[in-house]
């Protein structure tokens, strides 16, 4: 064998090993979401919301600008959920794919009553979640996935895989032309890890993390290694609500300055409102 069939055989050697892996690793440049389509908006927080909005403990929001319309999270109490939903203009007919964080009566609370409403989505969940909980919900959607290892939920749409932590979740990784996109439940493994795995899956640096980060009492050392991970994953833009807790989002508030995001029931995120990388 002559050198230059030699490569082609190592080359062909390491593209099959990265299909076989899940593709994780890389993103092709057609599955990236356009970032000035990209809209966020925040359904259930128990912080600031907007008027019309009721704040309740727990964490949902739709996310919009992909193939298909993404409900990450659907609160704590089913009445709250849905009509904070109905007052965004969102209809539950609107929603194609469910993600949920994980199994914790604050993320998962509004679930069976949008369930009642449009029984045709798909929930993605991860793996660990409860038989009684994965038969049950089998059998009020048109398809349960249950998440292990990290995979493209639709083109440019990650979840960061069933990760372990004191409470095992997972997280979505919005591959968008402008940058990374990751939105977390609680982080319970970990903000920074969370952050760290959106770029060992999509191969691209994050330009905004978002969501609950489950930090109340956290020292300022902790806060400190923490944003220390986010400067080497090219975070620019953070957002923390629901479980971080008031002094650490104020620490965030601090450290991000204007590229600080409000968060807070009814709040829309804007890819628009970012500079790219």
């Amino acid at each position: 064998m002559n050198k230059r069939s030699m490569v082609r055989v190592i080359a062909a050697s390491a593209l099959l090993a990265a299909l076989l892996a899940g593709g994780a690793g890389g993103t092709e440049g057609e599955n990236m979401l356009p970032l000035d389509k990209l809209s966020i908006r925040i359904i259930y927080d128990n912080i600031d919301p907007e008027e019309g909005f009721e704040a309740q403990w727990g964490f949902s929001c739709v996310i919009g600008g992909a193939d298909k319309t993404i409900l990450f999270d659907t609160g704590g109490k089913g009445d709250v959920f849905m009509n904070n939903l109905a007052e965004a203009g969102i209809s539950p007919s609107d929603i194609d794919i469910v993600v949920i964080s994980h199994e914790h009566w604050d993320h998962i609370g509004g679930l069976g009553a949008f369930l009642e409403k449009n029984p045709e989505v798909e929930v993605y969940v991860p793996a660990s979640f409860s038989k009684e909980f994965k038969e049950g919900v089998k059998g009020s959607c048109s398809g349960l996935v249950e998440v292990k290892a990290p995979v493209e939920i639709i083109p440019g749409v990650y979840s960061t895989g069933d990760m372990n932590g004191p409470v095992r979740e997972q997280s979505l990784a919005l591959v968008t032309d402008g940058g990374v996109v990751v939105i977390t439940g609680c982080a319970h493994p970990g903000v920074d890890r969370i952050v760290e795995k959106a770029v060992d899956v999509t191969g691209e640096n994050v330009l905004f993390i978002m969501g609950g980060f489950h930090l109340r009492g956290a020292e300022k050392t902790r806060l400190d290694e923490i944003t220390s991970v986010f400067d080497k994953c090219g975070v620019r833009y953070c957002g923390a609500s629901h479980c971080t807790g008031d002094e650490s989002i104020e620490y965030f508030m601090e450290r991000y300055g204007d590229r600080y995001v409000r968060l807070g029931a009814g709040r829309v995120i804007r890819g628009t409102d970012f500079d790219r990388f």
